[in-house]
């Protein structure tokens, strides 16, 4: 597969493995503003999670040949910097949690019990994050009308308090879905998608009985017992 492009993405260096060269991939970014947010929604998105900490969190749903992958965005500031997490799995979320939050916010993050403070709710906050992948994760093969639609193998969607938008044929490297997939993985999966649309499936012809047993060298004598 050989990639035209105006920007290198992580998987661009297993061009030179010996790929079927007459498979072309013309990655030109297309940004979609207007069309209905058709994922799962994280309720706890691009609100301040903490009172005394301000978190703020992103959705992003990463479209990767056919199916989709979900992953939060997690930022705040920490020692004066600021520190940003991609989080693909509801571990990344706890280790985020760990290194940045006091420790009655911790408890907090993980109390199944409702809390209240400000007027605003912050217990079971991780069970929302689990459910949003778990739905995420159930509706994994269930979006292919989006790629097909758009002739893209791959798109990077966004929800944020401000819109939504979704990129096809978006840059990778950017939300880090080289942990997700190996840069050789990768260009492997895009090829065998695209090539999959390129040569689709044939359908099998019919073939009469007769002319089966023909082809593998019977006539109608080969059944019949010998005349005594």
């Amino acid at each position: 597969m050989r990639i035209i492009s105006n920007f290198h993405d992580y998987y661009d260096v297993a061009q030179g493995l010996g790929q079927d060269r007459s498979l072309i991939y013309f990655r030109t970014p297309q940004e979609d503003h207007k069309s209905r947010w058709p994922f799962p929604v994280c309720h706890a998105i691009s609100r301040r999670y903490d009172y005394d900490r301000a978190v703020y969190i992103a959705e992003f749903i990463i479209g990767f040949c056919g199916r989709i992958y979900p992953m939060l965005h997690l930022k705040t500031v920490s020692s004066s910097a600021e520190v940003k997490k991609y989080c693909y799995k509801i571990e990344d979320v706890d280790r985020f949690v760990g290194s940045h939050f006091a420790k009655g916010r911790r408890e907090l993050y993980w109390s199944k019990a409702r809390g209240r403070s400000y007027g605003r709710n912050y217990g079971r906050r991780r069970e929302i994050f689990i459910r949003y992948f778990t739905e995420c994760t159930e509706q994994m093969d269930g979006h292919k009308k989006l790629f097909v639609d758009n002739g893209a193998p791959l798109f990077v969607a966004q929800l944020t308090m401000v819109g939504q938008k979704i990129v096809y044929n978006s840059s990778l490297k950017e939300v880090e879905f080289y942990r997700i997939f190996s840069p050789y993985v990768a260009f492997q999966e895009i090829s065998m998608y695209l090539g999959g649309i390129a040569q689709p499936e044939r359908s099998v012809p019919k073939v009469s009985d007769a002319d089966l047993a023909a082809a593998k060298g019977f006539d109608k004598w080969s059944f019949r017992k010998p005349a005594l």
